[in-house]
């Protein structure tokens, strides 16, 4: 008789953990993996995680004292936005001209005019920076595939200041994150 009952016991912990196996498996098989990607420059995303204006990495951002940041973000599923940041200790006295953005990758090159000008207040953000943002490019429909077939993209800036026409180059890095996404 005892035997019966243990027996029983056992048979039902058996059926018992195999239902909970069951449902386990049933709830990670129904699992599926989502796709972020950023792209990152990787001086900017250095200087936006302290926003530490004197970093030595950034030296080859700086004109005349004025930091040029880059940040790429994902505006929808679709489209992502290019901005631009400039950052300096003390208001300068004379105005940057961001007059376009040509983003390059492996056998291909398109340009975008932008045409802005940027004046400085003299407030400074909390960080006790001046800032200013400028909107480069909204990255979508062929533009985007041709970003989601490449590694790295470089981006070049043209500004002018003080009549004289420069180019700052950047390089985006493409970071694929995977995340699990669980059925609700």
């Amino acid at each position: 008789m005892n035997k019966t009952k243990e027996v029983r016991g056992w048979s039902m912990r058996f059926l018992l953990m195999t239902g909970f196996f069951s449902i386990f498996m049933n709830f990670l098989t129904g699992c599926k993996a989502a796709e972020i990607v950023h792209y990152e420059h990787r001086p900017s995303m250095s200087f936006y995680s302290e926003l530490n204006f004197d970093l030595q990495e950034l030296d080859g951002y700086k004109d005349r004292e004025i930091l040029f940041t880059i940040s790429v973000k994902q505006a929808s599923f679709e489209e992502y936005w290019a901005w631009l940041g400039l950052y300096a200790k003390e208001a300068p006295d004379i105005p940057v001209y961001v007059l376009g953005a040509n983003f390059i990758g492996d056998g291909w090159k398109e340009s975008y005019q932008v045409d802005s000008e940027v004046l400085f207040g003299e407030e400074a953000t909390d960080s006790g920076l001046v800032t200013k943002g400028v909107l480069l490019y909204k990255i979508k429909g062929e533009l985007l595939k041709r970003f989601e077939k490449e590694s790295a993209i470089t981006l070049e800036v043209i500004y002018s200041m003080d009549g004289e026409e420069k180019v700052m180059n950047f390089l985006l890095e493409r970071r694929v994150e995977r995340q699990t996404v669980f059925p609700t």
